[in-house]
């Protein structure tokens, strides 16, 4: 599946409206420049994440940092802080995800 965001947040970038899939386990992030058939639009973040290492709980935290967030600025920072914090970042070897955070 792929998504259109206003951000897509991936090994530690920020890829502003952008569209994001993965395919053949490979993530692939690019500029919208066009509406492409079967795209599903995301009114928030799509993050990236280490299938492997995320969990419940840090797909929870994300959730609410991106809902509770006054501005969609402020969320962005907040969920890369966490990321990063948590090391949810996909590495060489890791098995990709796409987290959808909606606004």
């Amino acid at each position: 599946m792929r998504y259109l965001s206003h951000a897509v947040l991936h090994a530690g970038q920020v890829y502003r409206q952008s569209l994001v899939a993965i395919v053949d386990g490979k993530v692939e992030v690019s500029r919208f420049d066009r509406e492409e058939h079967s795209t599903v639009f995301v009114s928030g973040l799509v993050a990236v994440v280490a299938d492997n290492r995320v969990t419940n709980v840090n797909i929870g935290q994300l959730d609410r940092i991106v809902k509770t967030a006054p501005l969609v600025e402020t969320a962005i920072l907040r969920a890369m802080r966490y990321m990063k914090g948590r090391s949810l970042f996909v590495n060489a070897g890791d098995v990709p995800r796409l987290i959808v955070l909606q606004r």
